[in-house]
């Protein structure tokens, strides 16, 4: 019988199909797709009727219209009209922008380049290689230019995830940089013993705090110069008695029962590979010198070769049983290169090493279990691992792993250890899962002493684990070894039953102490996270660490401001404590959160000074965790448990939205994934992002609107899952700010102008079914018509979506209030989009109506009068020309390549108009109705005056408005592009910002640094004293009296300066030098 393959493998359960990610722009297109479909709709309709009613009205003078084969008129004309329907639908084809999509698709894939081309976004990996940003898909790239809310993980994405062993608490005594001193009894750094590699303070600064000032003192100095000096200075000390008993270390202490075992914990309770580099090297060439000579054997013979490699296979079994029976021989202990999944654990093995704990091989073997009375043997699957212990070569038999999960939060090993042969249970995890299976006894004698480091730790932003030990016998061992047995082969509820079994082991155990890691920020973290901020984005940081250390972090990278404490609840903590009951941590959590609101209900949403801090367990009040079935499926809950959870998702996202930043403390990967969806799915307009660059990031990464990953230490199953991948977190201030904002700029320029062009050349269609009974004829040459979107008006648009900045990049990472734009939907929406409709409707009414007018009126020298086709070619003229000029409108930044894009879109209708109307229709392929018609329009001064006319009558009200909006009513953007507009200007100011905000790095507030938001305001007042200086003059400065304190000017100077300011704008402001002033008589 075959059992769980196909779709019921774990692979396949576990593999959940991605779901499509669309952006907020592609959803606004369809809604206004379908504003058009309907007004296409409309207007075929209108076109039936009117037609019907024409043909009523107008049959019987036309009747050689309507004739049928068989030589009878038409009768019915309900058909006639009927089948009209249809005539307007191919004519309006274009009113549908078709090509927008294609367009759409080839600009985002441009984007998508430059984001991977980006040379600022570059960084260098730990191997060396260049790494730089992957869009890992171009769907999303306007998406980034609207993100409201960011949920980051913390380890590895605002750190850099390479531990270093710091501190530790070990039998109520405190270790690491600055703790030495506080102990009593004063001993050297115990000596590496032989063969064994010596304390390396790069991979741990386990050590005494005055030892690394003066080792580090001077960084020209060599190894020895250091070691000499080091040296010197304990034989000083050594002369002083007063400070004889500063120092300690603690591998003296190896002996104590704790000590030891603590430092066993380190060595044995992990899941690493050791590697030996070197001697993988050697082993390969030899494997292909071995399978050349057997390549040539081959060919000679075959029998020869497989007895030569029986003989070498029992050689080798002989030489591996002799090189098991003495190990340490040939380890090279100094060329070890440990292969972790987690960073932490690659520490905690470094540290044992650097305490003579040398962890050096592993291999898997079958382990004897013999019952203690009855001598039954059990075989397991067990592991060897070999431990150097001061010298000394100890085998471990690794019995069980007791692997750690997101849910145990924990791992545990079983082993046997040979010094004293007795079975053992170490178990390594966090602090409130360690508490709850301890000894009652350690609960209140040990415990307190311990809690006080881990809230030392904590305050450090350090990384904490706590680890236990608890010594089976082997009865104890022997009955539990029957029940996991058991439990693995149940056919239902395996892997609860499992956990059961291993939750019952992991009881009673006996405190050896806590660790604490370093892990530090990565470069501009701070600064990063304070210009997002700025930005108007709500940050909110989810990890599985403590409270007191997210708080910590928080306050090291700049999510939580001075401003923020607890004692006014500008930071409010909800907190219950991890050892009440249930029921009572449930009601306290609840009363928290009542609490929390009737503080912050009055404040307004996403307030900068005001952060919330939420541990994992008020949080599984908020997302409870599922029971699970036979199957292990999710039991869903009931109709009452739904609508609690629902309120209680309620309060807690009211509460969160009031707060700029939010730290989730304590959290499993699926709480990570239901946090992103609650804003997702419940606050209406906001695009969620959340980064993260380990495995327990995926679920959080696929459930946001844009997934980032980041390429770190821990694998690329986030880079796998995500949307785009950068190689630091400070990349994503670019990405957003720049990429983001201005492709999110692009794209809107891009639809807006394919929907105004394309109305306006549709519009002009029917405004010719008036002339021609509403028959649905086409007006313009059938090839020009299919050429208007693709050749004649396409590379402008195409050029200006990818390539126009509508600002500099220095600007946007200066002026990070600009990227407020894409959140409130500030250059595309259905409003936006009505305008540009509405303008194209009223563009295609001058263009038509204005050609019709002076052509038709107009007769030449000859006593001719303008025809059909010089009407439709002057039309077609004007179209092309508007929509020209309109991108030039749109554009922002212009360089000769613009101008040159420009150009040839002009100069390919005219070409082509050329062209193609003089080729003679007796080719067979060209066209009777245009032959020449272009050469005898260009010839007509009318014509060029009819062009004229038409760019004047739509472009110039557009310009007349634009330019009124930016001089008396001006956005961050008209301000900014008008300081651009001037270099010498632009880079005072940014050299300014430049210098102010060096200066403030060494200027301390309270003791403090300076925090980088404090920074961006003070930027932000410069802004204002370049840029809003002029516009903010215009208040009633004369309604108070000369003699008062606060008279600026009198009415009537005031009056003068705005008529005359005004009308100068920006000039006076931008660098323009005034006229003297003539003195009064």
């Amino acid at each position: 019988m075959v059992i769980f393959t196909g779709n019921e493998s774990k692979l396949m359960l576990n593999n959940k199909l991605r779901g499509f990610k669309r952006s907020n722009v592609d959803l606004t297109v369809d809604k206004a797709l379908y504003i058009i479909f309907t007004v296409q709709a409309a207007l075929c309709v209108f076109g039936v009727i009117a037609h019907y009613i024409w043909l009523h009205e107008n049959a019987n003078h036309q009747w050689y219209q309507y004739v049928k084969k068989n030589g009878k008129n038409v009768s019915h004309f309900g058909d006639v009209a009927l089948l009209n329907y249809f005539t307007f639908l191919v004519l309006l084809d274009v009113f549908v922008p078709i090509s927008l999509y294609v367009s759409m698709e080839l600009v985002k894939f441009s984007q998508a380049w430059l984001i991977n081309q980006d040379k600022d976004m570059k960084c260098k990996a730990d191997s060396g290689e260049d790494v730089y940003a992957q869009a890992r898909t171009s769907n999303l790239n306007e998406e980034l230019g609207q993100v409201s809310f960011i949920f980051s993980d913390k380890t590895g994405t605002l750190t850099q995830n390479k531990m270093e062993f710091i501190r530790c608490h070990i039998g109520g005594v405190r270790y690491g940089p600055g703790e030495m001193e506080k102990q009593h009894d004063f001993v050297e750094r115990v000596p590496a013993p032989k063969g064994l590699p010596p304390f390396d303070e790069v991979t741990c600064r386990f050590t005494n705090f005055f030892f690394i000032i003066i080792a580090k003192k001077k960084k020209g100095e060599g190894e020895e110069e250091k070691r000499k000096k080091v040296k010197f200075f304990f034989f000083k000390r050594k002369k002083k008695k007063e400070n004889r008993n500063i120092y300690n270390r603690l591998a003296r202490r190896h002996d104590n029962p704790i000590v030891n075992d603590f430092l066993t914990c380190m060595a044995a309770c992990h899941s690493i590979i050791p590697e030996y580099p070197d001697e993988d090297e050697e082993k390969e060439e030899e494997a292909a010198v071995a399978s050349k000579g057997k390549g040539k054997s081959n060919q000679t013979n075959k029998e020869e070769e497989e007895e030569e490699e029986e003989e070498e296979e029992k050689k080798e079994k002989v030489k591996s049983t002799e090189a098991k029976e003495d190990k340490t021989k040939d380890v090279d202990y100094s060329k070890i290169v440990y292969q972790a999944a987690s960073p932490d654990e690659k520490a905690l093995v470094l540290f044992a090493r650097n305490m003579h704990y040398v962890f050096y091989d592993s291999h898997v073997q079958n382990l004897e279990v013999k019952h203690p009375k009855t001598k039954e043997v059990r075989q397991v699957d067990g592991e060897m691992f070999y431990v150097n212990i001061f010298g000394e070569e100890v085998a471990f038999e690794m019995y069980h792993f007791l692997e750690f999960s997101s849910a145990r939060k924990r791992m545990s090993v079983i082993l046997k250890d040979p010094r004293d042969g007795k079975f053992k249970l170490y178990s390594k995890g966090a602090d409130n899962v360690i508490f709850q299976r301890l000894r009652e006894d350690q609960k209140k004698t040990v415990w307190p002493d311990l809690l006080q480091s881990l809230a030392v730790f904590a305050a450090d932003g350090l990384r904490t684990l706590v680890c236990g030990v608890r010594i089976l016998n082997d009865d104890e061992y022997w009955t539990w070894l029957q029940k996991l047995n058991k439990a693995r082969a149940a056919m239902e509820n395996r892997d609860e039953l499992v956990d059961a079994c291993f939750d019952e082991i992991e009881q009673q155990l006996t405190l050896l102490g806590a660790t604490a890691i370093e892990d530090r920020l990565q470069d501009q973290v701070p600064d990063t996270i304070a210009t997002l901020a700025v930005a108007g984005i709500s940050i909110w940081v989810l990890t599985g660490d403590k409270v007191e250390t997210a708080i910590n972090i928080g306050r090291s990278c700049k999510l939580l401001t001075s401003t923020m404490n607890e004692k006014d609840k500008t930071l409010y903590v909800i907190d219950p404590d991890e050892q009440l009951p249930d029921e009572e941590a449930k009601r306290i959590s609840e009363q928290a959160f009542d609490d929390a609101w009737a503080f912050l209900k009055d404040t307004p949403e996403n307030n900068p000074n005001q952060g919330l801090v939420i541990s994992g367990k008020a949080l599984g009040y908020v997302f409870p965790h599922r029971k699970r079935d036979a199957q292990g499926k999710e039991i869903p809950p009931t109709e009452e448990q739904m609508l609690e959870e629902a309120r209680m998702q309620e309060k807690v996202l009211k509460i969160c939205k009031k707060c700029r930043a939010v730290v989730c403390c304590r959290v499993s990967p699926k709480q990570k994934s239901q946090m992103v969806q609650l804003v997702k799915h419940n606050v209406q307009g906001t695009i969620t992002l959340a980064i993260g660059d380990g495995a327990n990031d995926v679920p959080m990464i696929k459930a946001a609107h844009v997934g980032v990953g980041i390429s770190g230490q821990e694998g690329l199953q986030a880079v796998m899952a995500s949307d785009y991948a950068i190689a630091q977190f400070r990349f994503l201030q670019d990405l957003l700010l720049i990429h983001g904002a201005w492709d999110y700029r692009r794209i809107s320029v891009l639809i807006l102008y394919s929907f105004y062009k394309n109305i306006c050349f549709s519009m002009t269609q029917i405004w010719f079914s008036f002339f021609s009974g509403y028959t649905g004829s086409l007006f313009y040459d059938a090839f020009s018509g299919s050429c208007f979107n693709l050749v004649f008006t396409a590379l402008p648009v195409l050029f200006a979506a990818t390539l126009d900045r509508p600002y500099s990049k220095e600007i946007a990472r200066f002026c990070p209030e600009l990227y407020e734009n894409g959140p409130s939907n500030g250059s595309f929406s259905l409003r936006i989009f009505s305008v540009y409709v509405l303008e194209g409707v009223i563009n295609s009414m001058v263009i038509f109506f204005g050609t019709i007018f002076f052509i038709d009126s107009q007769t030449h020298s000859d006593g001719k009068v303008g025809g059909y086709w010089i009407s439709a070619t002057t039309m077609f003229t004007s179209l092309v020309t508007v929509a020209t000029v309109k991108m030039m409108i749109e554009t922002k930044t212009w360089t000769s390549w613009t101008v040159l894009v420009f150009f040839l879109s002009l100069l390919l209708w005219f070409v082509f108009a050329i062209v193609w109307s003089a080729i003679p229709p007796s080719l067979g392929w060209g066209n009777n109705d245009i032959y020449q018609v272009a050469q005898h329009a260009f010839k007509m001064p009318v014509f060029w005056f009819i062009i004229m006319f038409a760019v004047s009558l739509c472009v110039v009200p557009e310009v007349l408005y634009r330019y009124i909006r930016r001089m008396y009513f001006p956005t961050r953007l008209h301000v900014i592009q008008e300081l651009e507009s001037y270099p010498d200007l632009r880079t005072k100011f940014l050299n300014e910002i430049k210098s102010h905000l060096q200066q403030q790095e060494s200027v301390t507030k309270g003791g403090e640094e300076v925090k980088s938001r404090e920074r961006y305001v003070l930027m932000r007042e410069y802004i204002h004293i370049y840029v809003y200086m002029y516009i903010d003059m215009g208040f009633a400065e004369f309604q108070v009296d000369k003699n008062h304190p606060d008279y600026v000017m009198s009415q009537s100077t005031y009056m003068k300066a705005v008529s005359s300011g005004r009308r100068k704008g920006f000039r006076k402001l931008f660098g323009r030098k005034d006229k003297k002033p003539k003195t009064e008589q």
